[in-house]
């Protein structure tokens, strides 16, 4: 407090009236003091506290058990708040070196399930290659491959009740014949048959019959068809691919 030579002649309630600050209930000095304060303890039955300086006007809530609720606003200066967060925006966490092994969901790329993958497929791959020539039982559907362009050939006979072979030639069929179609002449009424060399134009040895309104076609078919008819010198027209 500055030096005034009147304050001497004031007395001691004059004095405090001068010094005394009654707005905020203080005493007015002029010097700094400096204090080391001590434990400060806040009683668990208190709810919250007002703490002056840097955080005042800012409420610190002691929870039942003794500790202090604290919410988080800022790392470093950068403001955190809850959700996903890039790498760069997040709060760096490190494991403990102690930290024992997190568990996997059931059914995860383990190691151990690594091995047991691998080892399965050397077996596969071994079965497969020491497998042979595999055998096939019951019913096998093949799948036909690309047609093939043939030759196609045609010519006309005549059939009687003799049985001949029903080929363009009258000759044995080519083994890589495809293709066999018979007609007959459109004005026959005679009856045809097609079966085996044997094959007859009546009883038991009577072939598969036609006429000439039931064209014949056999496809992907080598085999060695006879034709006879119930009637002589009639005409059948004959289609071959091979």
């Amino acid at each position: 407090m500055s030096t005034n030579p009147f304050n001497a002649d004031l007395d001691a309630v004059q004095i405090l009236n001068k010094v005394y600050n009654p707005t905020d209930d203080t005493l007015r000095v002029d010097a700094t003091v400096s204090a080391v304060i001590g434990t400060v303890v806040i009683a668990a039955t208190t709810s919250t506290i007002a703490i002056q300086g840097q955080v005042s006007g800012h409420l610190a809530e002691v929870t039942s058990a003794g500790s202090l609720k604290i919410d988080l606003e800022q790392v470093g200066g950068a403001a955190v708040s809850l959700g996903s967060k890039t790498s760069a925006a997040s709060i760096p966490v490190v494991i403990a070196s102690d930290q024992a092994s997190l568990p996997l969901p059931t059914g995860a790329a383990t190691s151990a399930n690594q091995t047991t993958a691998n080892s399965s497929l050397a077996t596969i791959v071994t079965n497969t290659t020491n497998a042979g020539t595999p055998t096939v039982s019951g019913t096998v559907i093949a799948k036909l491959a690309a047609p093939i362009a043939g030759t196609v050939t045609n010519a006309q006979r005549t059939i009687g009740i003799t049985a001949v072979r029903a080929t363009v030639s009258g000759s044995a069929p080519a083994s890589t014949r495809t293709l066999l179609a018979i007609t007959a002449d459109a004005a026959s009424t005679a009856k045809f048959y097609i079966g085996s060399s044997s094959v007859s134009a009546s009883g038991a040895t009577s072939g598969i019959q036609f006429t000439s309104s039931q064209p014949v076609i056999f496809s992907n078919d080598a085999a060695d068809y006879w034709i006879i008819s119930d009637t002589a010198g009639q005409l059948v027209d004959f289609l071959e691919q091979a």
